[in-house]
């Protein structure tokens, strides 16, 4: 008889310690870095600031802890449900709610936003980009700012070399490799980005996998779908390749190379 197939592995979103413990760097970098350019850039100081695919609320939380009214919108109620749990373990008040990014509604704006780990590469057509960056504006303050961490890529390239990282947290050691996989096939503006971790706790080892496609954008790509979204871009900041990296932005001049930018976004007034 023949071998059964090997089960899939399962994804991550599906096991929050994990996704916690992999992405479980210091937040306090990120946090002042994405507070001082929604202050910067944006029409007030923020009290109100909302993640965009919050995850397990790695950000929220320090922002609650901050003074901010911490506003999430993930997809995975799985991650949603965590994050709610932490925050009410560190006795902490966050909001979030599972949504879908491109459909989400608030019943008070926010003064920012913020989208971390290149979630916003997940909306792969026009009128997904577009929908997202509706309700996005639908949830500003006039003029608010939108801080978007991505990866652009220049036209033609292939794209970031495969990088590897390794966290522990609470017990639980997680290794992390990712590839592009795929692409970028330049027809269809998308590649597919693999991500491979395993995870060991009490002498038990996990493996997850996610293998997602996801839309390649370059600069002036980026611009011209932010402008018809209801937004302009007014400054640029390159990041370290690997999310694991110390996070330390630089100024940037936008050129046609590939990197990973934090892009800062504010809301036109559309007449």
């Amino acid at each position: 008889m023949a071998d059964s197939p090997a089960a899939p592995a399962p994804a991550l979103a599906t096991a929050p310690a994990v996704h916690d413990a992999l992405f479980g760097w210091d937040p306090g970098p990120e946090v002042d870095t994405y507070v001082d350019l929604l202050n910067r850039h944006g029409s007030c100081r923020v009290h109100r600031v909302l993640d965009v695919g919050c995850g397990t609320g790695r950000l929220l939380r320090p922002l609650a802890a901050s003074g901010l009214d911490a506003v999430g919108i993930e997809r995975s109620p799985d991650l949603a449900r965590h994050a709610r749990e932490r925050a009410a373990a560190e006795k902490v008040k966050i909001d979030v709610t599972v949504a879908d990014p491109r459909e989400f509604k608030l019943a008070r704006p926010c003064d920012g936003a913020i989208s971390t780990l290149c979630a916003y590469r997940q909306h792969l057509a026009a009128d997904d980009v577009w929908e997202h960056l509706y309700a996005v504006s639908g949830a500003l303050v006039a003029r608010g700012a939108y801080v978007v961490d991505l990866r652009l890529f220049a036209p033609g390239a292939e794209g970031d070399a495969p990088h590897a990282w390794k966290r522990t947290r609470e017990g639980l050691e997680v290794e992390a490799a990712w590839r592009i996989a795929a692409g970028p096939d330049w027809g269809r503006r998308t590649v597919t980005e693999e991500l491979c971790v395993t995870a060991t706790a009490g002498g038990k080892r996990t493996e997850y996998a996610e293998r997602r496609e996801l839309r390649v954008w370059t600069v002036d790509d980026f611009r011209g779908h932010a402008w018809a979204g209801g937004f302009e871009v007014i400054d640029w900041f390159r990041l370290p390749a690997c999310p694991a990296d110390p996070f330390r932005p630089e100024p940037w001049r936008p050129a046609e190379v590939s990197a990973r930018v934090l892009a800062v976004l504010r809301r036109r007034e559309v007449v």
